[in-house]
């Protein structure tokens, strides 16, 4: 694909309310999310969970939950972006054990990043080392610099680590003809409780995807020259 079929697939792409009641196959759905899967993940720790919600009972289930938004009924699936707050322990030997058997990464750099993931996560002692990292942050600042550690600020690392799966998603729906609709707009814990999602995941964002039954107008967005700042 060259720029010109990209600029022309990301300008058509709409945030789409109103669907066909056309099913969507299994084997797309497959494949979309496949396709999710290569967006970027921070530390390749691959936090994000797909819960697929195509079955109408759930979706009414849900849909309280989400305010009362048309397209969650209509659109023939729902996917959930849940996100791991535990992924850090639970994927990392996982994904980097893999990467390391195929030879993508060395044992030295595994080693390196076990370590910055230990610092930038770990809430020891007893739970509360968040805390610890989220007093002293600002002093070690004053002499070197220091991003926001995870395990002070979990919820915006997820929130950062779904944002990227989720523009994937939506490209990748608009390219085979779907239109998508991220909905944040929610009540998370009711949200959990509907679909049955562990207490330890957060819920950042949904989308309802399907086939257009209109495609609404493009919504203006502000002049380039407003917000890009040239350095």
């Amino acid at each position: 694909m060259n720029i010109d079929a990209f600029e022309a697939l990301a300008f058509h792409r709409r945030s789409v309310r109103n669907f066909k009641p056309d099913p969507i196959s299994h084997s797309l759905l497959e494949r979309l999310l496949r396709i999710t899967q290569t967006a970027p993940s921070s530390y390749n720790i691959q936090p994000i969970h797909y819960y697929v919600i195509r079955q109408q009972r759930i979706k009414e289930s849900i849909v309280r939950s989400c305010l009362g938004q048309k397209q969650v009924l209509s659109a023939p699936a729902v996917i959930v972006f849940a996100a791991d707050r535990d992924a850090a322990t639970n994927n990392f030997e996982k994904t980097w054990g893999v990467d390391l058997a195929n030879g993508v990464v060395s044992e030295e750099k595994m080693e390196i990043c076990r370590n910055l993931i230990d610092m930038n996560f770990s809430t020891k002692p007893l739970g509360f080392g968040w805390l610890t990292k989220l007093l002293f942050a600002p002093f070690i600042r004053l002499f070197t610099p220091l991003p926001e550690l995870p395990a002070v600020y979990k919820n915006a690392w997820l929130q950062k680590n779904v944002g990227v799966a989720a523009m994937m998603f939506m490209l990748a729906a608009e390219s085979v003809g779907l239109g998508t609709c991220p909905i944040s707009g929610f009540d998370e814990r009711r949200l959990k409780k509907a679909v049955k999602i562990p207490r330890r995941f957060d819920v950042p964002l949904i989308i309802a995807v399907g086939y257009p039954a209109e495609r609404p107008p493009a919504r203006s967005r502000l002049p380039l020259e407003e917000i890009a700042h040239w350095l």
